[in-house]
């Protein structure tokens, strides 16, 4: 039977779409090599306000950019731990046509732009019809940035209006003066923040949802593509070349071709296939292709529990109580040891169903003291090498320290005198 999750910060007794989640921060808030990053940009953004030093390539820009092609949970959350945030707010038109692609078109009327979650003191500007998204009030902050979207219909605003996400940055860092640092543990976190981190895991795994709305419309999904449905390459590059543009069905296309290109493996099928058998044939094929990475390597054929199980989180999490209440190394992982294992049924079985039968009941005792001496002496070792697993300072190859790996290159190339 699985461990069932204790502690009541184990990130193993969420749901599943914010189960990982939940995982990827707990380790980067106990990743010692985070944490000096943390610092650093803190450092870096203090002396940047005391010298008033701004503009889009400031070192602390440089160094949460640089780090989103290396660790993009990394990059967020640091934007969240030494924020510099920007609050969006469109006003958009309620749509009254479809798009090429079976969508409504959104007209922006109106945007506003800050560095207050209060709406009535964003810089607003009236938007024209068409303008490309973004070209109005463009800012160099460095994030997070915290959006809302708002129409006369409410089927058209952020979250159907049930969440207003300026609202909550107010709630949580304003009314409530709450901080938001390594020590917050994933339930306490912002709400943003932790929406942001379901996202990330959303286009890493098909099979999230997002917590608020139950749907991954903003992310990849399994889906038949119509990309190449009656249209022509060939045609709309040379009309682009005579005309010197393309029409919006054509620009439309090219969207849709980046959007293919950058989150989706596309395959290609026969459109006669006649029997069932031959579709079980190619679908076969397609699982030995969709095993095989496209760096050559293949999906593990047995999938384990993502970032840890629930057993090893309660280990880290119960020995770390114990670390911060003064105990030694040893001592906090004898107590764990004493508060989780003593507690399954396996330990009290070795006492109550003893190997060798006796009448006299003090034998039957002291074979059971012995066997379950035996017993706990084993699982010690085992249980030690357990909590490597997912927590190992010396030999750096824990769950803990492999979330982060070597991001001090990344960092200090974009920190360097050079780069200023």
């Amino acid at each position: 039977m699985a461990h069932a999750p204790q502690h009541p910060h184990n990130p193993c007794s969420l749901d599943e779409n914010q189960q990982t989640p939940a995982k990827i921060w707990e380790l980067l808030r106990h990743n010692e090599r985070f944490g000096r990053a943390v610092r650093k940009l803190q450092s870096h953004d203090a002396t940047e306000k005391a010298n008033r030093v701004y503009g889009p390539f400031r070192t602390s820009c440089r160094i949460v950019e640089t780090l989103k092609s290396h660790h993009a949970f990394a990059a967020y959350a640091l934007q969240w731990l030494v924020p510099e945030p920007e609050f969006i707010v469109w006003h958009v038109a309620v749509p009254k046509t479809w798009d090429s692609s079976g969508r409504f078109a959104l007209d922006i009327v109106a945007e506003g732009r800050g560095t207050t979650p209060d709406p009535a003191k964003l810089g607003w500007e009236n938007r024209i019809k068409g303008q490309p998204r973004g070209a109005v009030g463009e800012s160099y902050l460095r994030g997070p940035v915290v959006f809302r979207q708002t129409c006369d219909d409410p089927r058209f605003c952020s979250f159907r209006n049930e969440i207003d996400p300026l609202q909550e940055w107010r709630e949580f860092f304003e009314v409530n003066k709450r901080n938001f640092t390594l020590e917050t543990p994933w339930l306490e976190a912002p709400p943003g923040f932790r929406r942001d981190f379901c996202w990330l895991w959303r286009q890493r795994d098909n099979r999230a949802v997002s917590p608020d709305t139950g749907l991954r419309h903003d992310a990849p999904e399994p889906h038949e593509t119509d990309f190449f449905l009656n249209w022509h390459l060939g045609k709309a590059l040379v009309c682009g070349c005579k005309t010197g543009q393309l029409d919006s069905e054509d620009l439309g296309r090219i969207f849709q071709f980046d959007e293919l290109a950058n989150d989706y493996r596309v395959f290609a099928f026969p459109k006669t296939i006649r029997t069932r058998m031959e579709a079980w044939r190619i679908a076969n094929q397609l699982v030995k292709q969709l095993c095989r990475l496209p760096d050559g390597s293949e999906l593990p054929k047995r999938e384990c529990e993502v970032f840890g199980s629930p057993l090893l989180w309660d280990m880290l999490l119960v020995y770390e109580d114990r670390r911060n209440k003064g105990d030694e190394h040893l001592a906090a992982l004898q107590y764990t040891f004493d508060t989780l294992y003593l507690r399954l049924p396996t330990a009290r079985r070795h006492a109550e169903a003893p190997t060798e039968r006796s009448l006299d009941a003090v034998l039957q005792h002291r074979v059971a003291e012995k066997l379950l001496t035996e017993a706990e002496s084993t699982r010690w070792h085992s249980w030690q090498d357990d909590f490597a697993r997912i927590h190992s300072p010396t030999s750096g190859q824990g769950l803990v320290q492999l979330i982060f790996p070597s991001p001090q290159a990344a960092i200090a190339k974009s920190s360097s005198p050079s780069a200023t």
